[in-house]
């Protein structure tokens, strides 16, 4: 059975032959798989509360913070978001209880965001079954044609 893609390259070869197909083709392949990707990443995260906005502040904290936290600005660069979109997330995941909002005791102007007890919990029960969730979704692809796959698309991103 010829994949979908396959069937958009021939219309539009036939439609337009003399222009060149491949990048049109490859960001309709690359948004269909991230489209994909996404709605199945959002399904394991929903099993245990989460969304992809709340997950990341939850994993950047575990694997970023010390135990006193960081600051929204710090957290905000970790992550690669800007300060009201880290703002904004902040205070969804307030009232779950996972991440506490404390004062710095060095500088009263500034607060923390550190993960609490049940959010180091809820990441250290997560986190395997998210590794594990994943290595499914790649199962077909070896450790080479991943670290292609990963040096590509970050090529993308700069």
């Amino acid at each position: 059975m010829e994949h979908p893609i396959e069937q958009i390259e021939a219309q539009w070869k036939a439609r337009h032959p003399e222009l060149p197909l491949e990048e049109i083709l490859t960001l309709i392949v690359l948004h269909r798989a991230s489209h994909k990707l996404m709605k199945e990443h959002d399904q394991f995260l929903s099993s245990f509360g989460l969304n992809h906005a709340a997950a990341d502040v939850l994993l950047s904290l575990y694997r970023s913070a010390p135990a006193e936290g960081l600051t929204l600005a710090k957290l905000a660069s970790v992550m690669a978001v800007t300060p009201p979109a880290m703002t904004a997330r902040i205070d969804k995941l307030l009232d779950s209880g996972w991440i506490a909002k404390d004062l710095d005791p060095e500088d009263r102007r500034v607060f923390k965001i550190r993960l609490t007890e049940e959010g180091t919990q809820l990441v250290q029960k997560m986190f395997p079954l998210h590794i594990q969730d994943k290595q499914k979704v790649f199962e077909g692809f070896s450790a080479e044609e991943l670290s292609v796959l990963r040096k590509l698309l970050t090529r993308l991103t700069e």
